[in-house]
């Protein structure tokens, strides 16, 4: 079964945002993106407003896409 992922964005310090993905299975290391503790939750800092499909890979290469809308930073 293919991984599913929910895309949030949270507002930080300097008109900066944090993507957060919350994830149903570990997937496989995504570049730029820092995988929680949990290997649940991935996060990563953005500055600018960007929108994007990202896919996710679980380790039986089962993929899905997430959309990343960021809309908040300035």
């Amino acid at each position: 079964m293919a991984p599913k992922g929910e895309f949030k964005e949270e507002k930080i310090a300097d008109g900066k945002v944090n993507g957060i993905i919350n994830i149903s299975e570990e997937i496989r290391n995504l570049e730029g993106w820092q995988i929680l503790e949990n290997k649940l939750q991935l996060k990563k800092e953005f500055t600018n407003n960007i929108s994007y499909e990202l896919p996710i890979i679980d380790y039986a290469s089962n993929k899905s896409i997430v959309n990343i809308d960021i809309t908040k930073a300035s």
